[in-house]
């Protein structure tokens, strides 16, 4: 296993939701964890979906504690794609750009306490992927004005798009797994894994999936969350949770999975387990600069957030196991 059970916090913020966490380390030296949060007086769903939004946070070590710095994507009005709520940041860097994936909605439905299904709906619906672009990890962020990665009517892509998982090949291209899910004749229909590929930033992204790598029709199985990257080998890895343990043999722990290009994986190893925690999702590795895994970080919930208000909800982080 790559990473054991032993969770301290790497984020907390008082009186707030904090779910997923990307961590890069800056040019000043520290280590900035992008993450998602939102008021507690909110539900955690579908608050997540209306609510919230993208932050960083800085520490001084690979294992924080973060300290909460600002706010970098707010709402911004359902006149824009990525209006109402941002969520599920992660960080890369290509060249000397930072590169923040993250998936917007916009809706203009009103929310209320006792509509929030139909909210939930509507929202999910409008989930969609973009690519903030800045020099620095302390920006200024230019947020694009039409999601990077959005549906396609007809296809396994059509209902919905989310979760980033990118990569930078050894080419520069960047390549993206992403969860999604189809309009079926009652709404929507279970996950998928998808795939999607662009030269440079500037070049637009498209999906290289005919058909969903992972799903729970798959014979692949069913993930969530991927986080991949490529070693100094050429291979692609990646981290996910294994939604029914058809994977790796045990529900809603991580698996590590491996693949020539990254179409095509293979069940490796067990990475962590879930432990005594509800949630351990939204998965990602910190790299030193020799290529070596430091930590994993992984959203955490002392309850189960979706039906218990009283739980709560962080970023962890545990150290590598050599």
């Amino acid at each position: 296993m790559l990473f054991g059970n032993e969770l301290q916090p790497a984020l907390k913020i008082d009186g707030y939701y904090v779910w997923c966490g990307s961590v890069i380390r800056g040019d000043d030296g520290r280590y900035h964890m992008f993450a998602s949060r939102w008021k507690r007086e909110h539900t955690f769903h579908p608050g997540w979906m209306t609510y919230s939004e993208v932050v960083r946070a800085v520490s001084d070590t690979p294992y924080g504690p973060f300290e909460f710095q600002e706010v970098v994507l707010p709402a911004r009005g359902p006149e824009y794609w990525d209006g109402c709520a941002t969520h599920c940041p992660q960080i890369i860097k290509r060249g000397n750009q930072y590169l923040l994936f993250y998936i917007g909605t916009s809706f203009t439905i009103e929310v209320r306490k006792d509509n929030l299904k139909d909210v939930a709906t509507v929202a999910r619906s409008t989930k969609r992927i973009g690519m903030a672009i800045a020099d620095s990890v302390l920006g200024p962020w230019k947020r694009p004005d039409k999601p990077v990665i959005t549906t396609k009517p007809g296809t396994f892509y059509s209902f919905l798009v989310s979760n980033p998982a990118p990569v930078i090949e050894p080419d520069g291209s960047i390549f993206v797994l992403f969860k999604t899910r189809k309009y079926i004749e009652k709404g929507c229909s279970a996950f998928f894994i998808g795939a999607a590929r662009a030269a440079n930033p500037e070049s637009p992204f498209e999906v290289i999936t005919p058909e969903p790598l992972f799903g729970a029709d798959s014979p692949n199985g069913e993930v969530e969350d991927p986080f991949i990257w490529i070693d100094k080998d050429g291979l692609y890895h990646m981290v996910a949770k294994d939604m029914r343990g058809d994977v790796g043999g045990s529900e809603a722990d991580g698996v590590e999975l491996v693949s020539r290009n990254g179409l095509d994986w293979k069940f490796r190893q067990v990475a962590y387990i879930r432990g005594e925690h509800s949630l351990r999702e939204r998965p990602f590795i910190l790299f030193d600069d020799n290529g070596e895994p430091l930590a994993l970080y992984t959203a955490t919930a002392d309850g189960y957030p979706y039906s218990d208000p009283e739980a709560q909800t962080w970023n962890a982080v545990c150290k590598y196991q050599k």
